[in-house]
């Protein structure tokens, strides 16, 4: 086998990947910045259109269905390369300027939201220089050096130097023992970020939508709030934000405090009894056609899937299809 092969994009840039190495290793090493989240095949995000050339599976875990296969569809993240190849991807000059980082941090507060969601406020060293773009995650280290991925949920914060996170507490799960239980204000941790490529692009279209589950609102939450910042909701005809729970319960922060006005909210209760139970179906019952429209998705990998399926056969463009999964640990 070759000792090393090269991964040409669709808009002309060029790198090469070693033997051993995935396409997204490959490409994180040489600064190229290509869509990711999971980095272990379970997400679906880095799912891209091989045009040309052959790869093969180094990680087995496979998000890819029978006819993303049938389509030459592969996840960079799982595969090496077996040729030179072509892919129906682009660099994301949007990250350029972004750079992961570890860092110490200190816990700024802990708040509980609802029964089983927390608020944990981190607070960053003076001059640490952490930039991130709204809707990007971090790393969390627990007390034993094990890692757990979360969504930042604010970008008012960052002026401040302080990251919200909003955690879900899981019966015997690591680090809801650890919240519940051990960590107090003050206490020291270490977080890696900023990760991941759910982000607002810059796309010309008339309507943005998003859609979140669970905790899957805190990266919109972000999100939205940099739009208001940056004064970006008057770029489109119409946003929309669907949110789905099972109870109004369930529901753990007031969506007045970050969605700015003009920008329509839309609650969807699962358990009600009603015909529509799931955000992708109160958005197919609005919409007739998803021409012209870009949609940010975020919750769980169940949602998505049925979500981007569904909406394909609705005339969205799938590349305008963004989505960050919850996935279990």
């Amino acid at each position: 086998m070759h000792s090393k092969y090269s991964v040409t994009l669709s808009d002309g840039k060029r790198f090469e990947v070693a033997s051993g190495e995935t396409i997204l290793e490959a490409a994180k090493k040489r600064g190229i910045h290509l869509e990711y989240s999971c980095n272990d095949g379970r997400c679906g995000v880095c799912m891209t259109k091989l045009v040309s050339g052959k790869t093969y599976e180094l990680l087995k875990k496979n998000f890819l269905s029978k006819k993303d296969k049938q389509e030459n569809k592969i996840l960079t993240c799982c595969s090496g390369l077996e040729s030179d190849i072509l892919i129906d991807a682009e660099d994301l000059f949007y990250l350029s300027d972004i750079v992961t980082k570890v860092l110490p941090c200190k816990i700024d507060s802990i708040n509980r939201l609802s029964k089983d969601v927390i608020s944990v406020v981190l607070r960053l060293p003076p001059g640490s220089d952490f930039d991130y773009l709204a809707g990007q995650y971090i790393s969390l280290f627990g007390p034993s050096g094990e890692k757990r991925s979360y969504s930042i949920a604010s970008y008012n914060l960052k002026d401040k130097g302080k990251i919200e996170l909003y955690i879900k507490l899981y019966e015997k799960g690591l680090f809801s023992e650890f919240f519940s239980n051990v960590a107090k204000v003050n206490d020291l941790m270490r977080l890696e970020g900023p990760l991941g490529t759910f982000f607002l692009r810059d796309h010309d279209v008339d309507n943005l939508i998003f859609l979140a589950t669970g905790t899957g609102i805190a990266p919109i939450k972000g999100i939205l709030e940099s739009m208001k910042k940056n004064n970006l909701t008057k770029k489109f005809s119409q946003i929309l934000v669907y949110y789905g729970t099972r109870y109004k319960e369930d529901i753990f922060f007031n969506y007045k405090d970050f969605v700015p006005s003009g920008v329509e909210f839309k609650l969807i209760l699962s358990k009600l009894g009603k015909d529509i139970k799931y955000v992708q179906d109160a958005v197919l019952a609005d919409f007739k056609s998803l021409e012209n429209t870009c949609i940010y998705a975020c919750g769980s990998s169940n949602m998505i899937q049925s979500a981007h399926d569904k909406f394909l056969e609705y005339n969205l463009d799938s590349k305008l299809f963004f989505s960050d999964s919850f996935l279990e640990s």
